[in-house]
């Protein structure tokens, strides 16, 4: 557990260095990315949203999931590919990621506690359940390391979106906000 747990925050790390360095470059003002860490993105709020805006046009997009570090051992060719994909992943992606004025997100996304977004972004946390029917984020019983990244990621939250002002207080608790920045 521990060696795995030392290999992903390698890789929080190394998501969090390509992103930083990638600061350098503006934030483009038509650039939404979509952050779907576990299930790309597909079938929930965030699906739709991506759907919508597509559709709508005079946006680029981008989709940023950890689905692409999944690598495929069918073929050589197919391997590869895998491999380049999980390479842009940490790389093009990242710096996609930075220079985003918008950020759209469906989950935690542990790598965020580390990055540190302009000013211009803004970050929204959809989350993928209605309501709160189960418990998240911080209202879980975390180790103190999640725990931490879990109250760093949500000090980069701009706004979090729940179905009724009636459960705003929880999603304030779960994702460690204000409760003025839950909509």
């Amino acid at each position: 557990f521990l060696r795995v747990f030392t290999l992903k925050k390698f890789f929080y790390s190394l998501y969090a260095l390509f992103f930083n360095l990638s600061r350098i470059f503006p934030v483009k003002k038509n650039r939404i990315a979509f952050v779907a860490p576990h299930n790309g993105g597909s079938g929930d709020s965030l699906s739709a949203l991506r759907t919508y805006v597509e559709e709508k046009g005079g946006f680029e997009t981008v989709t940023i999931s950890t689905q692409d570090l999944r690598l495929d051992f069918s073929g050589v060719k197919a391997f590869i590919i895998s491999c380049l994909k999980a390479a842009g992943f940490f790389t093009l992606k990242a710096k996609a990621l930075a220079t985003s004025k918008y950020v759209f997100l469906n989950d935690n996304f542990m790598p965020m506690a580390s990055l540190n977004f302009s000013t211009e972004a803004v970050v929204t946390q959809l989350w993928h359940a209605e309501g709160a029917f189960k418990k998240f984020g911080l209202s879980l019983p975390l180790s103190s390391d999640i725990a931490e990244r879990e109250r760093k990621n949500g000090q980069k939250l701009t706004y979090v979106v729940c179905s009724s002002k009636n459960i705003a207080p929880v999603y304030a608790q779960a994702f460690g906000v204000d409760e003025s920045k839950v909509l």
